[in-house]
């Protein structure tokens, strides 16, 4: 029980703490601090917004001023401006935490916690429930696949980034993933589209839905040459886990930088598609060297075009030159795929089926 009440007081004091220094009511306001404030307090004034009744509306009556025009109706206009209000705070505040005028690392700090009390809070308060329930519902739209032993789980963000058995480890995996992916992917749109924070939710987990489809279109396409790379694919060479884990440990630390409001939507997204670019580069050179069961050329083409397919449209827009370098499809050895036999897409349009079926009759007249 002490421990328990000690626990409760000591969030009491951080929660108070944060509250005078978002007021600027600590004694001694630096420069840096001040300067923070007064820029995002022109952030909100900018957007049509009085900052006053957003901080009344973020701290949940508990400071500022509430709104004449009533808080829902105030609510309504603010988080319609958010966006744009929220991206000049990011701007901000990575400015100024990279500044020469906030060296300190205490200052620092208490920028993050700023930025994180005024544009987090509001943030939270214009989210929309779904944000919080929309991964589960595409996981629902999985569900019908589970019996064929695939991990809905982990299989957005593992197939974003084109890693592990995307659309199966098996012959019979495949060929039940792919018929239906199509129904899938409409669900996983759908219930996308009709979540106000859905695009907001995969950008933040560099997901693009649509780079997801080509790339699944690509392999249920080529299903021999895929089923064909996935003992190569699937035990990757410790050159291969290298850029693995380069890769992991750069993403881990553009996350944490954005969480600490050092980076912009824009600034993330950018070095994210220089992660994924570089990532390509270091993997496809080391498949190519791998000596122990090599694989061929159409294997290794499928897996580059496949990286390409899976690029985040904002990637071809911000690193053309390097998109057009990895991405030229003398690098997909298309040609060399006809030597796996049948190696077709594994879905039947309704013409050919119609043609099938008229020549079963005929020839069992």
């Amino acid at each position: 029980m002490a421990s328990h009440f000690l626990t409760v007081l000591l969030s009491l004091s951080v929660v108070c703490s944060l509250v005078d220094i978002i007021a600027g009511q600590q004694a001694g306001n630096s420069q840096c601090q001040q300067t923070f404030l007064n820029n995002a307090m022109k952030c909100v004034q900018n957007g049509s917004i009085n900052y006053n009744h957003l901080t009344y509306m973020t701290s949940n009556g508990t400071r500022g001023q509430p709104p004449t025009e009533g808080t829902e109706a105030f609510k309504a206009r603010a988080c319609l401006s958010r966006p744009t209000i929220d991206a000049c705070g990011q701007m901000i505040a990575a400015t100024m935490v990279n500044s020469t005028m906030c060296m300190n690392q205490l200052e620092q700090k208490q920028i993050m916690l700023q930025a994180a009390s005024i544009f987090g809070e509001f943030d939270r308060v214009c989210a929309h429930p779904c944000r919080y329930t929309l991964m589960d519902e595409f996981r629902q739209c999985f569900s019908y696949s589970l019996n064929s032993g695939m991990n809905s789980q982990t299989f957005l963000t593992d197939a974003s980034i084109g890693r592990g058995g995307i659309i199966g480890m098996t012959r019979e995996q495949v060929y039940q993933f792919c018929p239906n992916r199509q129904s899938l992917m409409s669900c996983m749109k759908n219930k996308m589209n009709m979540c106000p924070d859905g695009v907001y939710v995969l950008q933040k987990m560099n997901i693009d839905i649509r780079a997801l489809e080509k790339g699944l279109d690509l392999l249920c396409a080529h299903p021999n040459v895929y089923l064909a790379g996935l003992p190569c694919f699937t035990d990757p060479t410790p050159e291969v886990r290298v850029c693995f884990q380069n890769m992991d440990m750069k993403i881990t630390q553009i996350n944490m930088l954005r969480q600490q409001q050092q980076l912009t939507d824009q600034q993330n997204y950018m070095q994210m598609c220089n992660v994924r670019l570089e990532q390509m580069e270091c993997e496809m050179g080391a498949w190519r060297r791998r000596q122990q069961a090599p694989c061929d050329n159409a294997i290794l083409g499928l897996r580059n075009e496949l990286e390409c397919k899976l690029l985040p449209e904002h990637c071809l827009s911000m690193f053309p030159s390097q998109v057009q370098q990895h991405c030229s499809p003398m690098n997909f050895y298309i040609q060399e795929r006809v030597h796996y036999a049948g190696a077709t897409a594994t879905t039947v349009t309704v013409s050919t089926l119609i043609t099938m079926i008229i020549f079963a009759i005929y020839f069992m007249e």
